[in-house]
Protein backbone atom coordinates (compact mmCIF):
# COMPACT_ATOMS: atom_id res chain seq x y z
CA UNK A 1 0.00 0.00 0.00
CA UNK A 2 1.05 3.75 -0.77
CA UNK A 3 0.78 6.45 1.27
CA UNK A 4 2.29 10.01 -0.35
CA UNK A 5 1.47 13.55 -1.00
CA UNK A 6 0.26 16.38 1.89
CA UNK A 7 -3.34 16.06 2.76
CA UNK A 8 -5.26 19.00 4.15
CA UNK A 9 -5.86 19.10 7.57
CA UNK A 10 -9.34 19.07 8.97
CA UNK A 11 -10.57 21.86 11.42
CA UNK A 12 -11.78 22.54 14.02
CA UNK A 13 -10.36 19.39 15.60
CA UNK A 14 -13.22 16.68 16.68
CA UNK A 15 -11.24 14.28 19.05
CA UNK A 16 -12.99 15.88 22.25
CA UNK A 17 -16.46 13.72 20.72
CA UNK A 18 -15.11 10.71 20.77
CA UNK A 19 -16.39 10.13 24.33
CA UNK A 20 -20.04 11.38 23.11
CA UNK A 21 -20.04 7.83 20.74
CA UNK A 22 -18.58 5.81 23.56
CA UNK A 23 -21.44 6.33 25.51
CA UNK A 24 -24.14 3.84 25.93
CA UNK A 25 -27.46 5.17 23.83
CA UNK A 26 -29.93 5.51 22.72
CA UNK A 27 -29.17 9.30 22.40
CA UNK A 28 -31.43 12.52 22.29
CA UNK A 29 -29.69 15.28 20.13
CA UNK A 30 -30.66 18.62 19.60
CA UNK A 31 -29.98 21.86 17.52
CA UNK A 32 -32.64 24.63 18.57
CA UNK A 33 -32.75 28.38 17.85
CA UNK A 34 -32.68 30.23 20.76
CA UNK A 35 -33.40 34.19 19.42
CA UNK A 36 -33.22 36.49 22.18
CA UNK A 37 -33.71 39.52 20.27
CA UNK A 38 -36.98 38.72 20.42
CA UNK A 39 -40.30 39.85 23.47
CA UNK A 40 -40.26 36.94 26.20
CA UNK A 41 -37.54 34.96 24.72
CA UNK A 42 -37.43 32.73 27.59
CA UNK A 43 -41.19 31.72 26.89
CA UNK A 44 -40.50 31.56 23.01
CA UNK A 45 -37.18 29.26 23.87
CA UNK A 46 -39.42 26.64 26.16
CA UNK A 47 -42.44 26.58 23.56
CA UNK A 48 -40.06 25.73 20.74
CA UNK A 49 -39.04 22.92 23.34
CA UNK A 50 -42.13 21.96 23.84
CA UNK A 51 -43.03 21.03 20.54
CA UNK A 52 -39.92 18.88 19.67
CA UNK A 53 -40.47 17.15 23.23
CA UNK A 54 -43.84 16.07 22.48
CA UNK A 55 -42.38 14.28 18.96
CA UNK A 56 -39.22 12.96 20.96
CA UNK A 57 -41.29 11.68 23.21
CA UNK A 58 -43.74 10.16 20.70
CA UNK A 59 -40.14 8.52 18.76
CA UNK A 60 -39.70 6.80 21.78
CA UNK A 61 -37.43 9.17 23.61
CA UNK A 62 -36.28 8.69 27.59
CA UNK A 63 -38.23 10.72 29.73
CA UNK A 64 -35.08 10.81 32.09
CA UNK A 65 -33.02 12.38 28.80
CA UNK A 66 -36.01 14.50 27.68
CA UNK A 67 -35.91 15.93 31.69
CA UNK A 68 -31.77 16.87 30.86
CA UNK A 69 -33.14 19.40 28.36
CA UNK A 70 -35.54 20.77 30.03
CA UNK A 71 -33.12 22.85 32.72
CA UNK A 72 -31.20 24.63 29.76
CA UNK A 73 -33.70 25.40 27.91
CA UNK A 74 -35.02 28.79 29.46
CA UNK A 75 -31.54 30.74 29.67
CA UNK A 76 -30.16 29.58 26.66
CA UNK A 77 -30.87 32.99 24.72
CA UNK A 78 -28.44 34.40 27.12
CA UNK A 79 -25.44 32.34 26.06
CA UNK A 80 -26.46 32.69 22.08
CA UNK A 81 -28.45 32.04 19.09
CA UNK A 82 -28.40 28.08 19.07
CA UNK A 83 -28.24 25.51 21.12
CA UNK A 84 -27.03 22.02 20.58
CA UNK A 85 -27.36 19.60 23.02
CA UNK A 86 -26.73 15.69 23.53
CA UNK A 87 -28.42 13.77 26.24
CA UNK A 88 -28.79 9.84 27.26
CA UNK A 89 -31.38 8.22 30.10
CA UNK A 90 -27.81 8.49 32.48
CA UNK A 91 -26.71 12.00 31.61
CA UNK A 92 -26.56 15.27 29.93
CA UNK A 93 -23.49 14.92 28.10
CA UNK A 94 -22.62 18.11 25.84
CA UNK A 95 -24.33 21.45 25.71
CA UNK A 96 -22.92 24.25 24.18
CA UNK A 97 -24.16 27.73 22.52
CA UNK A 98 -23.25 28.94 19.21
CA UNK A 99 -23.63 32.76 17.83
CA UNK A 100 -25.34 31.64 14.14
CA UNK A 101 -28.87 30.91 13.31
CA UNK A 102 -29.25 27.58 11.80
CA UNK A 103 -32.63 27.66 9.66
CA UNK A 104 -33.63 23.93 10.70
CA UNK A 105 -34.06 22.46 14.59
CA UNK A 106 -32.82 19.19 15.01
CA UNK A 107 -34.22 16.77 17.38
CA UNK A 108 -33.45 13.06 17.57
CA UNK A 109 -34.00 10.12 19.28
CA UNK A 110 -31.88 7.79 17.97
CA UNK A 111 -29.40 4.75 18.53
CA UNK A 112 -26.39 6.80 18.04
CA UNK A 113 -25.69 10.44 18.56
CA UNK A 114 -26.34 13.37 15.46
CA UNK A 115 -22.32 15.42 15.46
CA UNK A 116 -22.63 16.87 12.26
CA UNK A 117 -24.42 19.53 12.97
CA UNK A 118 -22.12 19.99 15.92
CA UNK A 119 -19.30 20.36 13.93
CA UNK A 120 -20.82 22.82 11.40
CA UNK A 121 -21.38 24.77 13.93
CA UNK A 122 -18.08 24.65 14.72
CA UNK A 123 -16.37 25.02 11.53
CA UNK A 124 -18.62 27.95 11.01
CA UNK A 125 -16.46 29.71 14.40
CA UNK A 126 -13.08 28.71 12.86
CA UNK A 127 -10.29 29.63 15.55
CA UNK A 128 -8.70 32.79 14.85
CA UNK A 129 -6.00 35.35 16.14
CA UNK A 130 -7.48 39.36 15.92
CA UNK A 131 -5.25 42.23 16.27
CA UNK A 132 -5.86 45.29 16.30
CA UNK A 133 -2.42 47.76 15.78
CA UNK A 134 -1.59 50.89 16.09
CA UNK A 135 2.08 52.57 16.33
CA UNK A 136 1.92 51.85 20.03
CA UNK A 137 1.70 47.91 19.59
CA UNK A 138 -1.64 45.99 19.30
CA UNK A 139 -4.13 44.34 20.97
CA UNK A 140 -4.09 40.78 20.28
CA UNK A 141 -7.14 38.02 20.67
CA UNK A 142 -7.32 34.64 19.96
CA UNK A 143 -10.71 33.14 19.67
CA UNK A 144 -11.50 29.11 19.57
CA UNK A 145 -15.32 28.02 20.17
CA UNK A 146 -16.26 27.08 23.42
CA UNK A 147 -13.03 28.07 25.16
CA UNK A 148 -11.77 31.21 26.68
CA UNK A 149 -10.52 33.74 24.52
CA UNK A 150 -6.41 34.70 25.00
CA UNK A 151 -6.16 38.10 25.38
CA UNK A 152 -2.33 39.81 24.84
CA UNK A 153 -1.02 43.19 24.43
CA UNK A 154 1.83 43.93 22.27
CA UNK A 155 4.64 46.93 22.13
CA UNK A 156 5.36 49.67 24.71
CA UNK A 157 2.49 51.41 26.21
CA UNK A 158 4.93 53.51 28.31
CA UNK A 159 6.39 55.56 25.45
CA UNK A 160 4.84 57.15 22.35
CA UNK A 161 7.22 56.51 19.05
CA UNK A 162 7.50 60.19 17.89
CA UNK A 163 5.59 60.87 15.05
CA UNK A 164 7.21 61.22 11.45
CA UNK A 165 6.91 65.04 12.20
CA UNK A 166 8.73 67.80 9.81
CA UNK A 167 11.00 69.30 11.86
CA UNK A 168 12.65 70.68 8.86
CA UNK A 169 16.79 71.17 8.35
CA UNK A 170 19.52 68.51 9.69
CA UNK A 171 17.30 67.35 12.53
CA UNK A 172 14.22 65.97 10.33
CA UNK A 173 15.81 62.64 9.22
CA UNK A 174 16.62 61.84 12.89
CA UNK A 175 13.92 62.18 14.34
CA UNK A 176 11.91 59.96 11.15
CA UNK A 177 15.08 57.46 11.77
CA UNK A 178 13.90 57.44 15.47
CA UNK A 179 9.94 56.99 14.76
CA UNK A 180 10.89 54.43 12.31
CA UNK A 181 12.83 52.26 14.32
CA UNK A 182 10.09 52.42 17.08
CA UNK A 183 7.75 51.32 14.79
CA UNK A 184 9.56 48.58 13.71
CA UNK A 185 10.24 47.28 17.22
CA UNK A 186 6.83 46.92 18.20
CA UNK A 187 6.02 45.57 15.10
CA UNK A 188 8.14 42.96 15.85
CA UNK A 189 6.84 42.69 19.53
CA UNK A 190 3.63 42.28 17.88
CA UNK A 191 4.99 39.66 15.84
CA UNK A 192 6.44 37.60 18.09
CA UNK A 193 2.98 37.42 20.42
CA UNK A 194 0.89 37.14 17.62
CA UNK A 195 3.16 33.61 16.80
CA UNK A 196 2.69 32.63 20.44
CA UNK A 197 -0.91 33.12 20.53
CA UNK A 198 -1.31 30.94 17.34
CA UNK A 199 0.80 27.73 18.45
CA UNK A 200 -1.75 28.11 21.01
CA UNK A 201 -5.22 27.69 19.16
CA UNK A 202 -3.77 26.86 16.18
CA UNK A 203 -5.86 29.30 14.41
CA UNK A 204 -7.43 29.36 10.60
CA UNK A 205 -7.05 32.75 9.67
CA UNK A 206 -4.97 35.93 11.55
CA UNK A 207 -7.30 39.19 11.00
CA UNK A 208 -5.06 42.39 11.32
CA UNK A 209 -6.84 45.24 11.87
CA UNK A 210 -5.96 49.57 12.58
CA UNK A 211 -3.01 51.94 11.23
CA UNK A 212 -1.90 50.80 7.50
CA UNK A 213 2.14 51.38 8.25
CA UNK A 214 1.62 49.12 11.17
CA UNK A 215 -0.45 46.32 9.72
CA UNK A 216 2.19 46.34 6.40
CA UNK A 217 4.91 46.03 9.21
CA UNK A 218 3.65 43.31 11.47
CA UNK A 219 2.69 41.30 8.15
CA UNK A 220 6.54 41.71 7.40
CA UNK A 221 7.33 40.68 10.59
CA UNK A 222 5.23 37.55 11.15
CA UNK A 223 7.21 34.39 10.65
CA UNK A 224 6.56 32.53 7.28
CA UNK A 225 4.66 29.14 8.69
CA UNK A 226 1.56 31.78 10.01
CA UNK A 227 1.94 34.82 7.34
CA UNK A 228 -0.03 32.98 4.95
CA UNK A 229 -3.22 32.93 7.00
CA UNK A 230 -2.99 37.12 7.23
CA UNK A 231 -6.34 38.78 6.15
CA UNK A 232 -6.68 42.77 6.39
CA UNK A 233 -10.04 43.55 8.10
CA UNK A 234 -11.53 47.20 8.71
CA UNK A 235 -10.66 48.13 12.51
CA UNK A 236 -9.16 50.83 14.64
CA UNK A 237 -7.83 50.66 18.82
CA UNK A 238 -9.76 51.91 21.25
CA UNK A 239 -9.13 54.52 23.14
CA UNK A 240 -9.11 52.29 26.29
CA UNK A 241 -6.49 49.67 24.46
CA UNK A 242 -9.74 47.59 23.50
CA UNK A 243 -10.22 46.09 20.18
CA UNK A 244 -12.70 47.20 18.07
CA UNK A 245 -12.81 45.41 14.70
CA UNK A 246 -16.14 45.94 12.12
CA UNK A 247 -18.62 43.02 13.04
CA UNK A 248 -19.97 42.49 9.42
CA UNK A 249 -16.07 42.55 8.01
CA UNK A 250 -14.98 39.69 10.72
CA UNK A 251 -18.18 37.70 9.89
CA UNK A 252 -17.11 37.66 5.97
CA UNK A 253 -14.06 36.82 6.75
CA UNK A 254 -15.12 34.02 8.97
CA UNK A 255 -17.51 32.76 5.74
CA UNK A 256 -14.71 32.75 4.05
CA UNK A 257 -12.53 30.80 5.76
CA UNK A 258 -14.79 27.85 6.26
CA UNK A 259 -16.01 28.04 2.19
CA UNK A 260 -12.05 27.92 1.45
CA UNK A 261 -11.11 25.29 3.93
CA UNK A 262 -14.44 23.09 2.06
CA UNK A 263 -13.28 24.13 -1.28
CA UNK A 264 -9.95 22.63 -0.39
CA UNK A 265 -11.60 19.48 0.65
CA UNK A 266 -13.59 18.78 -2.42
CA UNK A 267 -11.00 19.56 -4.74
CA UNK A 268 -8.69 17.17 -3.29
CA UNK A 269 -11.13 14.32 -2.88
CA UNK A 270 -11.55 15.08 -6.64
CA UNK A 271 -8.11 14.53 -7.64
CA UNK A 272 -7.75 12.00 -5.70
CA UNK A 273 -10.51 10.56 -7.43
CA UNK A 274 -9.42 11.15 -10.36
CA UNK A 275 -5.94 9.58 -10.01
CA UNK A 276 -7.66 6.73 -8.38
CA UNK A 277 -5.68 7.02 -5.28
CA UNK A 278 -6.74 8.43 -1.92
CA UNK A 279 -10.19 9.48 -2.39
CA UNK A 280 -13.18 7.51 -1.53
CA UNK A 281 -17.06 8.23 -2.58
CA UNK A 282 -20.36 6.16 -1.58
CA UNK A 283 -21.59 4.90 1.27
CA UNK A 284 -20.10 1.08 0.34
CA UNK A 285 -16.55 1.91 0.01
CA UNK A 286 -16.74 4.93 2.42
CA UNK A 287 -17.67 2.20 5.35
CA UNK A 288 -15.33 0.13 3.55
CA UNK A 289 -12.22 2.33 4.49
CA UNK A 290 -13.73 3.07 7.75
CA UNK A 291 -13.66 -0.56 8.95
CA UNK A 292 -10.00 -1.04 7.72
CA UNK A 293 -8.74 2.04 9.62
CA UNK A 294 -7.82 3.99 6.28
CA UNK A 295 -9.72 7.08 6.34
CA UNK A 296 -7.67 10.28 7.46
CA UNK A 297 -10.49 12.93 6.28
CA UNK A 298 -14.15 11.90 6.67
CA UNK A 299 -16.26 14.16 4.09
CA UNK A 300 -19.66 14.57 4.78
CA UNK A 301 -22.69 16.25 3.85
CA UNK A 302 -24.80 17.97 6.53
CA UNK A 303 -28.58 17.03 4.33
CA UNK A 304 -32.13 17.56 5.42
CA UNK A 305 -33.49 14.85 5.11
CA UNK A 306 -30.78 12.34 5.10
CA UNK A 307 -32.65 9.80 6.69
CA UNK A 308 -30.30 6.30 4.87
CA UNK A 309 -29.14 3.54 6.97
CA UNK A 310 -26.48 1.06 7.54
CA UNK A 311 -24.92 -1.44 10.12
CA UNK A 312 -23.02 -0.98 13.22
CA UNK A 313 -21.50 -3.08 16.03
CA UNK A 314 -20.16 -2.53 19.26
CA UNK A 315 -16.83 -1.15 18.07
CA UNK A 316 -16.79 2.29 16.42
CA UNK A 317 -15.01 0.03 13.43
CA UNK A 318 -17.81 -2.21 13.13
CA UNK A 319 -19.94 -1.01 10.15
CA UNK A 320 -21.01 -2.04 6.56
CA UNK A 321 -24.18 -1.38 3.73
CA UNK A 322 -25.56 -5.23 5.16
CA UNK A 323 -25.75 -6.45 8.63
CA UNK A 324 -23.91 -9.47 6.70
CA UNK A 325 -20.93 -7.44 6.44
CA UNK A 326 -20.92 -6.99 10.31
CA UNK A 327 -21.59 -10.78 11.01
CA UNK A 328 -18.45 -11.59 8.86
CA UNK A 329 -16.57 -9.01 11.21
CA UNK A 330 -17.90 -11.41 13.94
CA UNK A 331 -20.58 -9.44 15.33
CA UNK A 332 -23.79 -11.34 16.38
CA UNK A 333 -26.31 -8.63 16.85
CA UNK A 334 -25.75 -5.81 14.11
CA UNK A 335 -27.76 -3.11 14.49
CA UNK A 336 -29.05 -0.38 12.16
CA UNK A 337 -28.88 3.18 12.53
CA UNK A 338 -28.47 6.68 10.45
CA UNK A 339 -25.51 5.92 7.85
CA UNK A 340 -24.04 10.00 8.26
CA UNK A 341 -23.82 9.24 12.13
CA UNK A 342 -22.59 5.32 12.11
CA UNK A 343 -19.75 7.41 9.46
CA UNK A 344 -19.06 9.85 12.12
CA UNK A 345 -18.98 7.32 15.15
CA UNK A 346 -16.18 5.54 12.90
CA UNK A 347 -14.17 8.13 11.97
CA UNK A 348 -13.84 9.25 15.34
CA UNK A 349 -13.06 5.95 16.78
CA UNK A 350 -10.33 5.64 14.58
CA UNK A 351 -8.95 9.09 15.08
CA UNK A 352 -9.95 10.21 11.44
CA UNK A 353 -10.70 14.10 11.01
CA UNK A 354 -14.53 15.51 9.86
CA UNK A 355 -15.09 18.22 7.52
CA UNK A 356 -18.71 18.53 7.28
CA UNK A 357 -19.69 19.86 3.43
CA UNK A 358 -22.28 21.20 1.77
CA UNK A 359 -24.72 19.75 -1.16
CA UNK A 360 -26.95 22.43 -2.26
CA UNK A 361 -26.15 21.50 -6.00
CA UNK A 362 -26.37 17.44 -5.45
CA UNK A 363 -23.03 16.98 -6.60
CA UNK A 364 -21.80 15.18 -3.50
CA UNK A 365 -23.06 11.71 -3.01
CA UNK A 366 -22.96 12.91 0.67
CA UNK A 367 -20.02 10.61 2.24
CA UNK A 368 -16.64 10.86 1.01
CA UNK A 369 -13.38 10.25 2.46
CA UNK A 370 -9.37 11.32 1.95
CA UNK A 371 -7.38 8.01 2.65
CA UNK A 372 -4.08 7.50 4.99
CA UNK A 373 -2.76 5.48 2.01
CA UNK A 374 -4.18 4.08 -1.53
CA UNK A 375 -4.81 0.27 -2.21
CA UNK A 376 -2.94 0.95 -5.89
CA UNK A 377 -0.29 -0.97 -5.52
CA UNK A 378 -2.24 -3.79 -4.11
CA UNK A 379 -4.99 -3.86 -6.97
CA UNK A 380 -1.83 -4.06 -9.41
CA UNK A 381 -0.41 -7.05 -8.13
CA UNK A 382 -3.74 -8.43 -7.46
Amino acid sequence: MEARGQLPAATPSVADLTPLVDAEGPFLTLRMATEGAVEQASQQNQLRWRGHREALAGAGASEKALAHIDGIVADAHHHGRTLFAVATADALLHVSHWPHRRAVDIARWAPLPSLTPLISLRQACPPYVLVVADRLGADITGVRSERADINATAGDPRTDPERKVQAGGWSQRRYQERAENSWEHNAKDVAVTVDAVASRIHPELILLGGEQRAIAMIKDALPEEISGLVMELAGSRAADGAPEADELELERALVYADAMATSRFLDKLTEEEGQHDRGVEGPSSVLHALAAGQVQVLLVAETAGDEREAWFGPEAMHVGVTDEELKAMGVGAPRKGRLVDIAVRAALGSGAEIRVVPNEDGLFSGLGALLRWSNSRDRATS
